[in-house]
């Protein structure tokens, strides 16, 4: 019976893994077939953004619900910092790209997407901070060929004897 829940198991994790990947993919190419130059996507590719929901608001309203339950816990969901930082990156890059579709860039999504990887990497945990100092320490040089060949074997410490009574007192 365990070996049937094991096998159904892996075969769920695979499965949600093969989704997960799917849909993402999806994601990815409705997104660039928007972002890409009109001359570079075909014909047959060009309604996949509406057909995947990547018009913004849908795609948009995730990712947005995804920041906002990360900012309660930002230490324990770093992988929501890095895609906003990757956002606002992917942000400028696109403004930068509309010449290439025929429209103008707009100054709004640039100065939004330079302020969100600024604040982002500014605030992040760790990050430009200089690593805690550790003590140097002197290391010997190794011993040479010859040393190893005799080795000194340190003398045994004595305790001092007491000096017999008198001897060291002065009156």
């Amino acid at each position: 019976m365990s070996l049937v829940l094991h096998t159904l198991r892996a075969v769920g994790r695979i499965g949600l893994a093969l989704v997960l990947f799917v849909i993402g993919l999806a994601l990815l190419g409705g997104a660039l077939t928007v972002l890409a130059p009109s001359s570079l996507v075909p014909d047959t590719f060009r309604p996949l953004d509406h057909y995947v929901g990547t018009e913004g608001s849908v795609v948009g309203a995730a990712f947005g619900l995804g920041l906002i339950w990360a900012a309660f816990r930002p230490g324990r969901n770093r992988i929501w910092v890095h895609l906003a930082m990757l956002y606002g990156i992917l942000l400028m890059v696109r403004e930068g790209t509309h010449p290439s579709n025929g429209t103008s860039p707009s100054l709004q999504p640039i100065l939004f997407g330079l302020a969100t990887v600024a604040l982002l990497l500014a605030l992040y945990p760790g990050f430009g901070r200089k690593p805690k100092a550790t003590p140097a320490i002197d290391v010997a040089p190794p011993p040479s060929k010859a040393a190893d060949a005799s080795p000194v074997v340190p003398a045994e410490a004595t305790p001092p004897q007491p000096s017999p009574a008198g001897e060291g007192e002065k009156a």
